[in-house]
């Protein structure tokens, strides 16, 4: 079976384009029908998450680990000590909410982080365009 039966298949069944695509990356996410790939289940939950189906939980903490990593290569490749510190962070989401645990290690981090918490939230929500209502950043010491 491939994307296309699996997509057809959902339509036919009543579900939105939203539903079927996230279907599509499950199928993807656990080798179902499709061989396992985590790219292309990123790929296919994201396009549901755009079609306004967010997902479960368990999919969208997913979604938040891998757009995490990717934001940090991204954005903190000049500051490696820094992103050391980001690659510990605990992340999990659920109803389009982001929650960021980091845990510094000593008082000058802490105070990093205080003072750049605004614009490390700002410049995440930006590389996520937006799709998550909220995103808390904890920091525990």
């Amino acid at each position: 079976m491939n994307s296309d039966t699996i997509y057809k298949e959902a339509l036919n069944n009543g579900f939105s384009i939203g539903h079927a695509q996230f279907i599509i990356g499950n199928h993807y996410l656990k080798g179902k029908d499709v061989a396992a790939d985590p790219d292309k289940a990123e790929e296919w939950f994201t396009k549901a998450w755009d079609n306004q189906f967010p997902g479960t939980a368990s999919t969208q903490t997913f979604l938040l680990r891998r757009w995490w990593t990717a934001f940090k290569i991204a954005k903190m490749t000049d500051r490696p000590r820094l992103q050391n510190l980001l690659d510990d962070a605990m992340v999990s989401a659920s109803e389009r909410e982001a929650h960021i645990i980091i845990v510094t290690h000593n008082d000058a981090q802490a105070k990093w982080f205080d003072e750049h918490v605004d614009s490390l939230k700002e410049s995440f929500d930006k590389y996520t365009r937006g799709r998550f209502r909220t995103i808390y950043f904890q920091i525990k010491d």
